[in-house]
């Protein structure tokens, strides 16, 4: 028998298709986690946000530089706490209700990876800014060369664009996405 969430491709094959409930959050927050994933590159002008927004970009980065305010924890904080208090606040529907905390979720999962990936890369980011300016980064390796008759060992950091970069940034948004599916109780 036909339903509506049914499948017919003749008049005797028919498959059910019962969407799972969580299919339309799950793109939400997916979709709002890719975004926010590039936006605190939004300071650099050739970046696809800084595209996109060219005055925006082009402001932030004439008075902040790149890696600035965007890339500071507390400004994801303040985020964080401004989408809080929407949530909490503003009266809306039930299923607005719902939707708006699984945009708001993966907004900052997404913009949170931004953030830890750029530890590891050379030029790192303010990590405490308002109490300390100076840049963290963490290595992700050793890298040894030989220079003349003499081994030199130096720390190595991220450059996206190495196979074992993207392998490790891949291996951390994996992690990051298994977390919170665990959290909230897909696994």
């Amino acid at each position: 028998m036909l339903d509506k969430y049914s499948l017919c491709l003749d008049k005797y094959v028919d498959i059910p298709i019962h969407p799972h409930p969580y299919t339309i959050p799950l793109i939400l927050l997916f979709t709002a986690s890719l975004y926010a994933s590039t936006l605190p590159d939004i300071d650099h002008p050739i970046s696809v946000p800084g595209r996109k927004h060219r005055g925006l970009s082009e402001y932030l980065n004439s008075h902040f530089g790149h890696r600035g305010i965007t890339h500071y924890p507390i400004t994801l904080l303040f985020i964080g706490l401004v989408m809080g208090f929407i949530w909490h606040y503003v009266p809306m529907s039930d299923w607005l209700h719902v939707g708006l905390l699984w945009i708001f979720i993966g907004f900052l999962v997404g913009y949170l990876s931004h953030i830890l990936l750029d530890i590891f890369n050379s030029a790192g980011i303010a990590l405490f800014y308002p109490f300390w300016k100076r840049r963290v980064k963490i290595p992700t390796g050793l890298r040894v060369t030989k220079k003349r008759k003499s081994w030199i060992v130096s720390l190595r950091y991220l450059k996206g664009s190495d196979v074992f970069d993207n392998f490790i940034i891949v291996c951390i948004m994996v992690g990051i996405v298994l977390l919170c599916a665990y959290q909230f109780g897909f696994l």
